[in-house]
């Protein structure tokens, strides 16, 4: 009898992210990104399932935990889209939260217990505008978006508990031409428009997406692994290199800077957090297992993702 590859289950995989993990998977498991019944979700690839889930009632997902699976969580309220106001920042924290409670509840009644629990996170868990390298050992800053990451850890502790082979991925900055900051950064330059952000002496803390996939590989295939991994690339950059690189890799001029204070009344709190943050993140935990970088340089990656390749 021929066997089964084990079932990949992955929550919020109709994102950037997860959309690129289910894609670079469907060879290795039976991929199920779970989405909320309103999603338009088509997947490229038609061996990744997909299915509807209203997270009210629990038989859909009690029915995919049987035999060998792990579960990923990469469920989280965008944090851009409009200014924070207190709802958008009790949406940001709620979202982030509900997801591990509900699996906390669930998984003692499912036939097993997955191979492993794998739950985004991100290094807005460290202090913002510290001068210090960041590695997954370091104590939490004391912003908003620290508070909130330390809170959706701590949100996973007792799937940990259960004996359940628990992941932690602080995401960085990620780079794709598929989605998040990085085309809408590229687009202004290519219309001769281009500028940077900030005073840029902010660090940033960036890792191609071909990268971060590998290295979510990476420590899955690892079963010795567990705990919180920093996924940013081992050479953060000031920001002012990373416009300037970005400028260089295209072939087009950098003409102005932004400012910190000419975003602040536009975007309040969220400047300060999102756009004019600085972390200098280390991924010490993946550079002491052995992973290697593909794309650990900004201009190689830059010029990976935006450049065609010849022919």
């Amino acid at each position: 009898m021929k066997r089964r590859n084990p079932r990949l289950i992955i929550f919020g995989g109709s994102g950037l992210i997860g959309s690129a993990l289910a894609l670079s998977q469907a060879s290795r498991y039976r991929v199920t990104v779970v989405t909320r019944p309103s999603s338009r979700f088509n997947p490229k690839d038609s061996r990744i399932e997909v299915v509807p889930w209203d997270y009210r009632e629990h038989e859909t997902i009690l029915s995919l935990m049987a035999g060998k699976y792990l579960l990923v969580n990469l469920v989280g309220e965008n944090l851009a889209g409009r200014r924070w106001n207190r709802k958008k920042k009790a949406a940001i924290l709620s979202s982030r939260l509900f997801l591990p409670g509900i699996l906390t509840g669930i998984l003692p009644k499912a036939r097993t217990l997955p191979l492993a629990y794998l739950q985004a996170s991100a290094i807005g868990f460290y202090p913002n505008h510290s001068e210090l390298s960041q590695v997954e050992e370091a104590l939490p800053g004391r912003g908003f978006l620290s508070r909130v990451t330390a809170e959706w850890e701590a949100a996973a502790g007792p799937i940990d508990m259960m004996g359940v082979r628990t992941l932690l991925f602080r995401f960085g900055l990620v780079l794709s031409r598929e989605g998040g900051i990085l085309p809408r950064l590229w687009l202004p330059y290519r219309f001769f428009m281009g500028a940077g952000l900030g005073s840029g002496r902010e660090w940033i803390s960036w890792i191609h997406i071909s990268d971060l996939i590998r290295a979510v590989e990476f420590l899955i295939a690892r079963e010795e692994k567990k705990g919180i991994y920093n996924l940013t690339s081992p050479e953060p950059v000031r920001s002012g290199e990373f416009y300037r690189t970005l400028a260089r890799t295209i072939k087009r001029p950098l003409w102005f800077r932004v400012p910190g204070f000419a975003l602040r009344p536009v975007l309040g709190e969220m400047a300060d957090e999102t756009l004019l943050s600085s972390r200098k993140v280390i991924p010490c935990g993946l550079m002491k297992s052995g992973f290697k970088f593909r794309h650990p340089h900004l201009e190689d990656a830059l010029h990976d993702l935006l450049i065609p390749s010849p022919g």
